[in-house]
């Protein structure tokens, strides 16, 4: 019996590891067809939300675009998960990440940026956050970013909200893009 607690600590431990939090569509690749293509399970009143069969993983990605027109804002995009089955915006969650993971491809004209916004709540209550911008370009290489979350107290949200953009600030400087995919904790 004895011989047999270590290799048993071993598998419990090796399982946990590796239960990760998955999120409905974090690789996007449930989509819905109205008069275009959206992912299920999120919200965007922009057209320029877009699925792309460049994916890291699986066969769709999430491609938010900017477009420049000259004396406006331009067209930008986001997106945002939302729960039709709850009166709460977001997604059930249980557990208690320590970052953000995702792969980019993205191509911002200069002094464009894309953010990616996460809350966690409890109850309705504030538990935590993300607050991650990016610029520039990526060359059409995927990059994978790694981004610690913080934490306000305990680490046990009921919920995540998560928002996508493609843009951080009032208007675009440029036309450009940015891909999401792989979406996890």
């Amino acid at each position: 019996m004895k011989a047999l607690l270590p290799i048993l600590f071993l598998l419990l431990t090796t399982w946990s590891l590796g239960q990760v939090q998955e999120l409905p569509n974090g690789n996007f690749e449930d989509w819905k067809k109205r008069d275009h293509f959206k992912p299920s399970s999120y919200y965007s009143p922009t057209r320029n939300v877009l699925r792309t069969e460049d994916a890291k993983t699986g066969k769709y990605a999430l491609k938010l675009v900017n477009t420049y027109i000259e004396n406006s804002r331009g067209t930008r995009s986001y997106i945002r998960n939302i729960d039709a089955n709850s009166s709460l915006r977001g997604f059930d969650f249980q557990d208690d990440p320590l970052s953000l993971v995702f792969w980019s491809k993205h191509d911002l004209a200069e002094h464009d940026t894309a953010r990616v916004y996460v809350r966690f709540n409890y109850q309705g209550g504030y538990k935590g956050a993300v607050d991650f911008r990016f610029t520039g370009s990526t060359n059409d290489e995927w990059v994978k970013y790694s981004v610690p979350i913080n934490w306000n107290g305990a680490r046990t949200p009921d919920t995540v909200l998560m928002y996508f953009y493609s843009y951080a600030e009032y208007g675009v400087d440029g036309d450009g893009w940015v891909i999401f995919d792989d979406v996890h904790f």
